[in-house]
């Protein structure tokens, strides 16, 4: 950085303090913060160019609360020399962690700056950034002014050669040089450390709050100690100057309400010499470096009450309501404590169902403005009552029975008190009537005294029967087969039990018993008594007999599973005296009644045997399946094909999963085919017979179609071989040699007379290989035909003369 001329002038203007301060304003402002200013012995000029020096000076401000900056003044010239106006950009911008400013400005305006001096006076150099509208922060920022061109301008900082450097070693300016920001302490000028401040000064308003706060209340004598919490601007050297001059205590008056008068201090203290209310204000006065503001806040010290006077409506039996309360003063509120961390904000309290629990010291405190009183106290005392006694007898009776009545109680000593129908009145604690009656029938009532409470009552009944009268019992069916349920049936009695008895041990309470799974055990007399209490009826009964019941088995056919068209036997186990009715999927089968049946069809099949007692059993299931025969939706036909020629016949069945078997009858028999030429597809739906000659003349051919083992047989098929009468004559002789060849196949004919001979080769399938050639053949001729194109296989040679065929095969490897 190009160090500039030391401006050799002291400050002309001492500082004053405005002494006009607006009373009870909080909202402070437009000040100009003048912390640099006043921090100054003397001032140089520092030179802001983009070139030789640092292009861009930063200022650094605290933020102790929310403030409003408008702008901001700085004092500058263009030191050129020359004519140049040079524009300024004035910014503001957040401040980083390390006092550098961060991220992009929030306000900027720009300046020009001329060479004016005038002879180094402020009032001349001065320069006001305004922005074009005003900004809130909270944290601190930093003013910049910026100069993007070489022409050098002078800006105005205090003396960073002074004795006492006039940064005071805060470090809170910084320059950017190149791209980056330094702080003053990295920064030298002629080698000595810039440990100065720009004398850059905001235009600033903020809020003044007036506020403190204190723990107590007044109870004559105790010290309460006030704590300030106020604003935190009015502690700012930055912006209040008596924090500047570091006797920030006169900026808080407190009046303690009292005739103790005010003091100056940041944290007041007081004791108060009378119990009664006090108001107590704090002032606050900011001293800002033109323009000040203060505000007041204003609290009550309360006086705490008198001690409340405690009652309660005591003492009480254990279950019985007791009542606390107290002597209320209007405006008071009052918190109770006791035991067992009771606690409650009623001045009126009243427990329900009291007990022992609750006894102990109870006391109240009276609360007004927040202020506790001593405590006022009550003794609570709950008498322990007796416990309830359990009353008992020993049941309800019949007429001319003893009833005996008891009680008992956890608690002594104690005195019983019975009562009962027709003025009954007892007080022992067991007694007994002998010979009773239905007039001693109704409740009966006891508690205990022991001679401070008494306890609650339990009460027992008793009730006593007349002679009941005898049930009506019979049975639903008073004859069933083994394996039944018999159903016993009772007439019901309001308020009585019906008791059954019978064989095997039998005994029931309801009133309609059932035998399940009857069988000739349960069989005789059933009886039943009518029962109230202990009284007992004489009995009714009934008599039921239990008939045998078959047994229905059936014998394990030797198949369950065979194709549709077989079937199988079912034997039943044949018992004389028995009828049979056979069933399929649990329907009658119509006149199937024998010992067996033939079933045809797939289902579950089973036997209900019958008795001469019309007692039935029904055998287990034996389940049959009948698998599906396979179809044929086409057949093979019969077939007329010229002599040598490929026959063809077609079965197909249409079901999944079916396997094919060709089979040729050559008039001893059908005998099942392999594919071995001339038969190709003899496992398929389509059967061909390569190059069919006479010996295959009215051969019979049909299929066998077979599905998850069940077979059908198709129609049959004839091959007829369509043999010209004017074939080639069978005297003539045909050579073909070398047969198998694999380059050329010569024909031999033995003919009667000259012929003009036609032959055609093709495959198994038909296809044609050459076209119809044509030769003159005499007796014992030889002619060649080259076969070398021709791929490795079996062909047919097809000779013609005058409209008749011969056809030869041959192979080609």
């Amino acid at each position: 950085m190009k160090k500039t001329i030391l401006l050799k002038y002291k400050l002309a203007l001492m500082f004053s303090f405005i002494v006009s301060i607006a009373i009870a304003q909080t909202q402070c402002g437009v000040d100009t913060v003048n912390y640099t200013y006043f921090k100054t012995t003397q001032f140089r000029g520092v030179s802001l160019n983009a070139s030789s020096s640092g292009n861009s000076f930063a200022q650094w401000f605290p933020a102790p609360q929310a403030i409003t900056i408008e702008g901001f003044d700085f004092y500058a010239w263009q030191s050129e020399g020359t004519n140049a106006i040079v524009s300024l950009t004035c910014n503001i911008y957040r401040s980083g962690a390390d006092s550098l400013p961060i991220g992009a400005p929030l306000r900027s305006v720009t300046i020009n700056v001329d060479s004016t001096f005038g002879g180094g006076q402020l009032s001349t150099l001065i320069k006001r950034a305004v922005f074009s509208s005003a900004i809130t922060i909270s944290t601190p920022y930093v003013l910049t002014v910026e100069n993007s061109t070489a022409t050098n301008v002078s800006v105005l900082a205090n003396d960073y050669a002074a004795t006492a450097p006039n940064g005071r070693s805060e470090w809170l300016s910084s320059v950017r040089i190149g791209a980056n920001y330094l702080r003053s302490y990295v920064i030298n000028v002629g080698g000595i450390p810039f440990n100065a401040d720009f004398i850059f000064r905001p235009y600033v308003k903020y809020t003044l709050t007036s506020d403190f706060s204190f723990v107590g209340c007044n109870s004559v004598g105790n010290t309460i100690n006030f704590t300030n919490k106020s604003s935190d601007i009015i502690n700012s050297p930055f912006y209040n100057r008596y924090a500047f001059y570091n006797i920030t205590q006169f900026c808080f008056l407190w009046d303690y309400g009292d005739t103790s008068g005010q003091s100056y201090t940041i944290n007041g203290s007081h004791k108060y010499n009378y119990k009664v209310d006090h108001d107590v204000s704090l002032k606050d006065t900011l001293y800002g470096w033109f323009v000040g503001c203060s505000d007041k806040k204003t609290k009550t010290v309360f006086a705490t009450p008198d001690k409340p006077t405690a009652h309660n409506t005591g003492p009480v039996c254990s279950g019985d309501s007791i009542r606390l309360y107290v002597d209320t003063v209007q405006g008071t509120t009052y918190v109770w404590g006791g035991p067992k961390g009771f606690t409650t904000n009623l001045i009126d309290t009243t427990f329900i169902n009291s007990d022992t629990a609750l006894n102990g010291t109870y006391g109240v405190v009276a609360l007004k403005n927040g202020c506790p009183s001593p405590a006022g106290v009550t003794q609570l005392l709950i008498n322990q009552t007796p416990q309830t006694p359990i009353a008992s007898n020993n049941g309800s009776k019949c007429v001319g029975d003893t009833s005996v009545f008891t009680a008992n109680s956890g608690s002594a000593p104690i005195n019983y008190f019975w009562s009962g129908p027709n003025g009954f009145m007892d007080q022992s604690k067991t007694f007994s009537f002998n010979g009773v009656d239905t007039t001693l029938r109704g409740k009966y009532i006891v508690y205990v005294d022991d001679g401070l409470c008494k306890s609650l009552t339990d009460t027992v009944d008793l009730y006593v029967y007349p002679p009941p009268q005898p049930p009506m019992v019979t049975a639903a069916k008073t004859t069933v087969c083994e394996k039944d349920t018999l159903f016993l049936i009772g007439n019901s009695v309001a308020g009585a039990v019906l008791s059954w008895q019978g064989p095997k041990g039998f005994k029931s309470s309801t009133t309609n018993p059932v035998v399940l799974n009857a069988n000739q055990d349960n069989a005789g007399t059933y009886k039943a008594f009518v029962i109230i209490g202990s009284c007992s009826s004489t009995a009714d009964s009934v008599t039921v007999g239990v008939n045998p019941t078959p047994t229905a088995s059936l014998q394990t056919p030797p198949t369950n599973t065979f194709c549709n068209g077989d079937s199988v036997t079912i034997d039943a186990q044949a018992i004389t005296g028995l009828s049979f009715q056979w069933q399929k999927d649990s329907a009658d089968i119509p006149n199937a009644k024998g010992t067996n049946y033939t079933a045809k069809a797939t289902g579950n099949y089973r036997v209900v045997a019958v008795n001469s007692f019309m007692c039935a059993d029904t055998s287990s299931n034996i389940n049959i399946t009948v698998k599906p025969l396979p179809t044929f939706t086409q057949h093979p036909i019969t077939k007329l094909v010229r002599n040598g020629w490929d026959a063809n016949f077609t079965a197909f069945s249409p079901e999944l999963g079916v396997s094919y078997q060709w089979q040729e009858d050559k008039g001893s028999g059908f005998a099942n085919l392999t594919n071995t030429l001339p038969y190709v597809g003899a496992n398929t739906s389509s059967l061909t017979i390569i190059a069919a000659d006479a010996t295959f003349n009215t051969y019979k051919y049909r299929c066998l179609a077979t599905l998850a083992g069940c077979e059908t047989l198709s129609n049959e098929g004839v091959l007829t071989i369509n043999i010209s009468v004017g074939e080639l004559s069978k005297t003539n002789v045909l050579k073909l040699y070398p047969n198998p060849t694999s380059s050329v196949l010569n024909i031999n004919l033995q003919l009667e007379k000259p012929q003009q001979i036609t032959y055609t080769i093709v495959d198994a399938l038909g296809k044609q290989y050459t076209s119809p050639t044509s030769f003159i053949a005499n007796n014992n001729q030889q002619h060649t035909i080259s076969v070398a194109q021709l791929a490795k296989g079996i062909y047919f040679l097809k000779l013609e003369a005058n409209g008749v065929e011969k056809i030869t095969r041959f192979v080609v490897e």
